[in-house]
C-alpha cells in the first residue's frame, strides 16, 4: 500500500508469531503416537520454510536468527523428550528386574521347601520299610519261639 515501502513480505511480528506457533506445535501434541510426532515435525518444518520464503528472510538477519533459534528449540525439545523416555524405560527395566528377582527368589524358596519335604518323606519311607520288614521277621520269630515252647 505504501509506495515507498520496498518489502512485499509478511510483517515481522506476524512471521515471528508463526515461527513460535510452529515451534510449539510438537510440544503441545507431545507425540504419544509416532504418526503425530512425524506429522507435527513435517508441518513445523514446512511452515517454517514457507514463512521464511514468503517473508524474504534472506535479507533480514533477525528472522534468520529467529528461524535458527526455533530449529534449535525443536531439536532440544526432541532430545529432551527422547532422554526422558530413555530414563523412564531404564527405571521401568530396573523395577521389572527387581520384581523378577523377588519372584525368582520366592519360587526358589518354595521349590527348596518342596524338595526338603520330599527328601524327608523319602528318607522316612526308606527307613520305615526295612523297619517294618524287621518287625515282621521279629514277630514271625516270636511266633515260632512261642510255638516251640
Amino acid at each position: 500500500c505504501n509506495p515507498r515501502h520496498d518489502d512485499n513480505g509478511m510483517p515481522t511480528d506476524t512471521l515471528l508469531g508463526n515461527l513460535f506457533l510452529i515451534v510449539f506445535l510438537p510440544i503441545v501434541f507431545k507425540a504419544h503416537r509416532m504418526f503425530c510426532f512425524v506429522l507435527s515435525y513435517i508441518v513445523m518444518f514446512t511452515g517454517l520454510i514457507l514463512s521464511m520464503v514468503v517473508a524474504d528472510v534472506a535479507s533480514d538477519v533477525v528472522l534468520v536468527l529467529g528461524g535458527m533459534v526455533a530449529l534449535g528449540i525443536m531439536i532440544y525439545d526432541h532430545k529432551r523428550n527422547m532422554m526422558a523416555l530413555f530414563l523412564l524405560l531404564q527405571e521401568q527395566q530396573s523395577y521389572y528386574d527387581q520384581l523378577l528377582t523377588v519372584e525368582r527368589n520366592r519360587a526358589s524358596a518354595v521349590m527348596e521347601k518342596e524338595e526338603l519335604r520330599n527328601l524327608i518323606g523319602n528318607v522316612a519311607h526308606d527307613l520305615k520299610t526295612p523297619l517294618q520288614a524287621l518287625m515282621v521277621e521279629v514277630d514271625g520269630l516270636q511266633a515260632e519261639v512261642d510255638a516251640v515252647r
